[in-house]
């Protein structure tokens, strides 16, 4: 999996959120946590890694312009066992 190494763990969760935003945007549904397996076809190997350098890109920009905030679009990612216990 992917882990984001920020010095606050509350950006640390909104640059997950944003991640998992980004790549949605662009046709990936995954989290941080993902796997690649045989099924796999080289297209959807190039797809993605082309919307992986995407999303790291928007990131990148949000965190070196100090605007992750600004860039999300949507609620924060919970963790699991607190959304499934609701």
């Amino acid at each position: 999996g992917i882990r984001f190494h920020v010095d606050n763990p509350e950006t640390g969760k909104k640059v997950s959120t944003l991640f998992i935003q980004e790549n949605a945007k662009r046709g990936l549904i995954l989290s941080t946590g993902f796997f690649f397996n045989c099924a796999h076809d080289e297209a959807a190997l190039e797809h993605t890694e082309s919307a992986l350098r995407e999303s790291f890109a928007v990131i990148k920009d949000g965190l070196d312009n100090e605007r992750v905030d600004q860039l999300l679009e949507c609620d924060m990612q919970e963790d699991l066992f607190r959304r499934m216990v609701r």
